[in-house]
């Protein structure tokens, strides 16, 4: 779903999405992965990642041009990937003096449970 020309939104719901599981794939912008499920399982530079939260949903993170790919498993799980623009995130992140730039490379966080509230109104 297009958001904006600076953000989209895509949710796989019944199957894999044949560009995630290709390896070493990679995005021009940022994109962040909220999980619904806390056992979700990356491929980053041809190292296998997964959540460290368990029970709980959470979000995997990735800067612009990080080669990834999503780890099949026996069932599908469904998520929401959002990509954001580099230009458009990084000028955003520039406005917070105590943020510095950093380089996502499958990084996970827990979710809050508004990000999904938020999420579906969309």
């Amino acid at each position: 779903m297009h958001i904006s020309p600076n953000l989209a939104i895509f949710v796989p719901s019944l199957d894999y999405c044949d560009y995630a599981i290709t390896p070493n794939h990679q995005h021009p912008g940022y994109s962040f992965v909220y999980n619904f499920d806390g056992e979700a399982k990356i491929r980053v530079k041809g190292i296998d990642k997964s959540s460290p939260f368990k029970k709980q949903s959470n979000i995997c993170s990735f800067s612009p041009d990080i080669e990834h790919e999503e780890i099949m498993e026996d069932q599908f799980k469904s998520y929401f990937a959002i990509c954001i623009d580099k230009t458009f995130f990084e000028s955003e992140l520039n406005k917070y003096a105590r943020i510095t730039q950093k380089t996502f490379e499958g990084d996970f966080f827990p979710a809050n449970e508004g990000i999904l509230h938020a999420l579906k109104g969309l």
